[in-house]
């Protein structure tokens, strides 16, 4: 259900409780691949940007992603699923060598050319 007023997961969960009075709601079967095989299936050899909004499931993104390609830049939607640490994205990719940034809306994450590059060849 995305519309207008998307305001993702709860919005659904709210529509669905309603007994789906506007008849929006269908299921559909989509095939899912973490960044990882992403990366291996279209034949990536450098990441330069890369942009997530994932309605509140990026940090389980980020945390399963190998980081064998270290994106220059990343930008991330700054509001986590509900309930969750606000501060764990910020930390994961400092923990990654990555310099935080953040904004009303995003982090920004930016990685240093020499870095990223030692840490690609490494496999890190």
């Amino acid at each position: 259900l995305v519309g207008p007023a998307h305001t993702g997961p709860k919005l659904i969960e709210e529509h669905l409780a309603a007994g789906d009075p506007l008849g929006r709601v269908r299921s559909l079967q989509v095939s899912c691949m973490t960044l990882d095989e992403l990366v291996v299936a279209e034949g990536l050899e450098r990441l330069d940007y890369l942009k997530m909004d994932t309605e509140g499931h990026d940090f389980d993104i980020l945390q399963a992603y190998s980081f064998r390609l270290r994106p220059a830049f990343i930008r991330v939607e700054r509001w986590p699923a509900a309930g969750a640490d606000l501060g764990r994205i910020p930390r994961l990719l400092a923990a990654r060598g990555y310099q935080v940034y953040e904004d009303y809306w995003d982090y920004f994450a930016t990685c240093q050319p020499v870095s990223c590059s030692a840490n690609a060849a490494a496999g890190a």
